[in-house]
């Protein structure tokens, strides 16, 4: 079957490339791999078939390694062997389990493994694989008693789904307690026959579910599940057990009527209730690390006051008022229950960590005087009590990043997990290792560092420099840049502490503080250059104390490896560059092409970039890509030789239309009136086609030659209108260009661009003004055709009760008749001296067929004139001043056209009586 399945294969060959990576390679990867584990462990694999036979297939891979193959045929099932298998018990040896946080332990065959946490849900598995039975326990979060419910609520609710949740039929359902926690004890069938049990418990804070599932009776046959079950130990909380308690790993402490409840998932939450009262205290502890900006404190406690008052159970917010606790800025906010009674609450920011401090009053105390409103003894004790504390790490120890390279002496330090690698980028999380992403170039990463605990984090990023990376001088300008205050129009960022220096390795340091005005958060930063490495560390801490154990060792006590050693950027890499693309090596050169873009080329180059442009051929990989990449660098060298090859380049060409394109984009990017005067000498004798005829010769391909939304880096049109005075030298001699069809419309931009810069006048166009003028005209009249068309089809379909929007009228899209604009453009400047253009502009307004754009065409010519007329800016900068500008420039037009209208309507009133 093998051996039919190999020629089937090679029948349907794609192409031998194809088997090549798909089929050999990775029955190479494949058998390699079985062979590096097979060396220490028993295997099981599957292998797909098709990689199964043949010369090169794993069979024969693994025999030339030196095994031994033998099939195994299939044969009937032996129902009877099967079910004595089965019922085979294998022994097992039970371990105490205990929940990270201490609440519960329990008596396990194995391990218990956690899956990947929830914010409010957790799960430990452990599977006795040998009896093919689990062993599970899930926590969910309730927060049932700041939703007004107790736990007789969540029991009573609980039962309720147990039908719908549980699989299969339930076979018994007791009510159960354990350590004064109730809840049920559930055995349950599946319809595949297997037995299950669980065991539901409600506490004041969650909802535990311990369960184990067998195969068919194994956990009422054997004593099993019953000790799992019997071992359970829940943790109890003592009433009238008052306490001043700190976590471990510091942060804040408080007084809690007992030892709270302490969640660390994510967010960190700690809970305390005072069964004499049924009060309950929470402190939420949440890290909200911000490198992009450090908004204002004042906002940053609204906006936590709105979140906690939109929960579903809040009725109302009766007061706030902004507060300091133990120096930090802080907010007080009292809500009303949904039930009634008052809920206290206090918001405390402390750099990127954020302290919400929660307490739910007895529903006795329900007084509505908001004036006067009186907390319970317990409540002010707890926020009286509650401060914020540095938090505490151990003993400081030298650990070693490899990856990051740098050595370490930190009193904490992330264990490496043992895990499985996946496809780098997959499953990564936008804001863990790469949050940074900027930072990460081509030869770098970056890495985050955190405590789960207390929520602090230390960003780490290594890179090398590029191997053409060149800087001007040894200022270092290039390498200290901060992109957080130069990429931003917020004038509130500051500079709080800055500091450059060169340490006892001779690398080059700086040091940043930057925060924003009315915020404490400020971001640390530490830069270090050596040897063409370059090691950053960053955080986010508040300006009010001094950073903790843990994030001083980063900026104190990181030593970067000496090992990795990167390209010195402050020498002329040029050199090196064409060292490399001479290189007989092809991977090499291959490189050298992908990183011209970072090569900085002068004029010394230029002989060598067009013996590098020219040696370059249709055999080489992505030909054409890689002669534009080189060709656009020529616009660095500005030289009247640059210019000249470039227009000797353009004919060598031919009609190879891409290099044409980047040929004369690069021309006009040289800036200079000699690169201007060889790209007009072009244009007038060979301009390049804008529009490829088709087969048919009835319709053009586009390559975006005027439409905006299809500009790319060698639209040479665009590079035109960012150099308009230059441009201005050359127009005559290009606007004849304007009788070509696919120059047409980017040709009458470009003039209306110059004309709205005051740059051209109507004299310089006065040979085509009367073709203009006549497309006017005629672009006019399909306008009013096109409304009158619209206007019946819409009466026609409010006669049919048809309620659809039917298509823009002629010329026109959402920001109004483009080409009609562009026409009153080019014609207004003649409208004070030619009686022909005022005579147009009155149709245009009000003439006698139905109206054009109604108030939009009108305002197009208004404001158009009023550019002309006072030099009004294309793109004002207050908003509100140029609308209300605007909209005076319209009246006022208007009012002017009162008199020519009367003589207008005068004038045509013997051919409307004829019609």
């Amino acid at each position: 079957n093998l051996d039919w399945l190999d020629t089937i294969h090679k029948a349907n060959s794609e192409s031998p490339a194809f088997d090549e990576k798909f089929i050999y390679k990775r029955n190479e990867i494949q058998a390699n791999s079985i062979d590096s584990i097979l060396k220490k462990n028993t295997l099981f694999v599957g292998v797909g078939a098709a990689h199964l036979p043949g010369e090169r297939g794993v069979i024969e891979l693994l025999r030339r390694m030196g095994y031994r193959l033998r099939p195994i045929y299939m044969t009937k099932r032996d129902n009877q062997h099967k079910e004595t298998i089965d019922k085979i018990r294998v022994p097992v040896k039970f371990q105490t389990e205990k929940s990270p946080d201490g609440f519960f332990q329990v008596e396990v065959p194995g391990k218990l493994y956690s899956y990947d946490k929830e914010d409010f849900f957790s799960q430990s598995h452990f599977a006795d694989m040998a009896n093919g039975s689990y062993y599970m326990v899930t926590r969910l979060r309730t927060h049932h008693r700041i939703w007004g419910d107790s736990e007789k609520d969540i029991l009573r609710k609980t039962d309720s789904v147990l039908y719908e949740n549980i699989p299969g039929k339930i076979l018994s359902k007791t009510p159960i307690e354990r350590n004064g926690y109730k809840g049920w004890d559930v055995v349950n069938r599946t319809r595949s026959g297997d037995v299950q049990r669980s065991q539901i418990y409600v506490t004041p804070f969650e909802l535990l579910v311990f369960k184990v599932s067998g195969r068919g009776e194994y956990i009422r046959q054997g004593e099993e599940a019953k000790k799992f079950f019997e071992s359970i130990k829940l943790k109890e909380y003592l009433a009238g057990s008052g306490v001043n308690w700190k976590p471990s790993f510091g942060g804040f402490k408080a007084d809690f009527p007992h030892e709270p409840y302490m969640s660390i998932n994510g967010d960190r939450f700690f809970e305390a209730v005072d069964k004499t009262n049924g009060m309950q205290f929470s402190v939420q502890h949440l890290n909200l690390t911000n490198f992009e900006q450090a908004g204002e404190d004042a906002f940053e406690l609204q906006l936590l006051k709105e979140s906690f008052g939109s929960g579903e159970y809040i009725d109302t917010l009766l007061r706030s008022e902004y507060t300091h606790s133990s120096g930090y800025p802080s907010l007080d906010a009292v809500y009303r229950h949904k039930q009634g009674q008052l809920v206290r609450a206090r918001f405390i920011i402390r750099g990127p960590h954020v302290y919400s401090l929660i307490a739910q009053e007895p529903k006795s105390n329900t007084k509505a005087d908001i004036k006067n409103i009186r907390f319970s003894p317990a409540s002010d004790m707890f926020f009286q009590s509650f401060s914020l504390v540095p938090f505490e790490y151990g003993e400081e120890k030298e650990f070693q990043d490899s990856l990051m390279n740098f050595t370490i002496k930190s009193p904490w330090f992330p264990v490496k997990k043992n895990t499985i690698q996946l496809t780098p980028g997959y499953g990564r999380k936008i804001d863990d290792e790469w949050a940074l992403n900027e930072f990460a170039q081509d030869n770098g990463r970056i890495k985050r560092y955190a405590n789960d605990s207390t929520g602090e984090s230390v960003f780490v990023g290594f890179n090398i420099l590029p191997r053409y990376k060149e800087v001007e001088d040894s200022s270092f300008s290039d390498l200290n840049e901060l992109p957080w205050l130069e990429n931003s129009e917020d004038s509130a960022r500051q500079v709080r502490y800055t500091r450059e220096f060169t340490a006892k390795d001779s690398s080059k340091n700086w040091i940043y503080h930057l925060s924003d005005s009315g915020s404490s958060r400020m971001l640390r930063m530490h830069l270090r250059y050596k040897n063409g490495t370059y090691l950053a560390v960053f955080t986010q801490g508040d300006t009010l104390s001094a950073p903790s154990a843990f994030v001083r060792s980063f900026f104190e006590q990181l030593a970067p490896a000496d090992t990795v050693k990167g390209y010195n950027p402050f020498t002329k890499k040029s050199t090196v560059f064409f060292t490399d693309i001479a290189s007989g090596d092809t991977l090499t050169r291959q490189k050298a092409f992908n990183a011209v873009e970072d090569v900085e080329f002068d004029s010394t180059d230029l002989h060598q970039l067009i013996q590098t442009i020219e040696g370059l051929s249709w055999k080489d990989k992505k030909y054409l890509e890689v002669k534009s990449t080189m060709v656009r660098k020529m616009q660095e060298i500005t030289t009247p030789a640059s210019s000249d090859h470039l227009r000797k380049m353009y004919f060598q060409v031919g009609d190879t239309l891409s290099l044409q394109h980047t040929i004369l984009n690069t021309l006009l990017s040289q800036q200079t009136a000699y690169a201007f005067d060889q790209f007009r000498s072009i244009i007038r004798r060979e301009p390049p086609i804008l529009e490829a005829a088709s087969d048919d010769n009835d319709a053009y391909v586009s390559y975006g030659s005027y439409d905006r939304s299809g500009y790319d880096d060698d639209d040479f049109i665009s590079t035109l209108e960012d150099s308009l005075p230059l441009t201005k030298t050359i127009f005559p001699d290009i606007l004849p260009l304007v009788n070509l069809d696919d120059y047409r419309k980017p040709i009458m931009g470009l003039l209306e661009t110059l004309i709205d810069s005051n740059l051209v006048k109507e004299s310089d166009y006065n040979t085509y003004f009367s073709k203009f003028f006549l497309e006017a005209r005629h672009s006019i009249r399909k306008q009013k055709v096109a409304e009158k068309l619209k206007s019946i089809q819409k009466a026609a379909s409010e006669d049919d009760g048809d309620e659809r929007d039917y298509a823009p009228s002629y010329g026109n899209n959402r920001n109004g008749n483009t080409e009609l604009s562009r026409y009153a453009a080019i014609l207004l400047p003649a409208y004070d001296t030619n009686p022909d253009v005022r005579d147009f502009v009155t149709a245009a307004c009000f003439g006698p067929e139905v109206l054009p754009s109604s108030p939009g065409v009108v305002a197009i010519f208004a404001v158009s004139l009023e550019r002309i007329r006072c030099s009004m800016p294309a793109q004002p900068t207050d908003k509100h001043v140029t609308a209300k500008a605007i909209q005076r420039v319209i009246l006022n037009f208007m009012e002017s056209l009162r008199g020519q209208r009367q003589e207008f309507w005068s004038s045509v009133s013997p051919w409307r009586r004829k019609r």
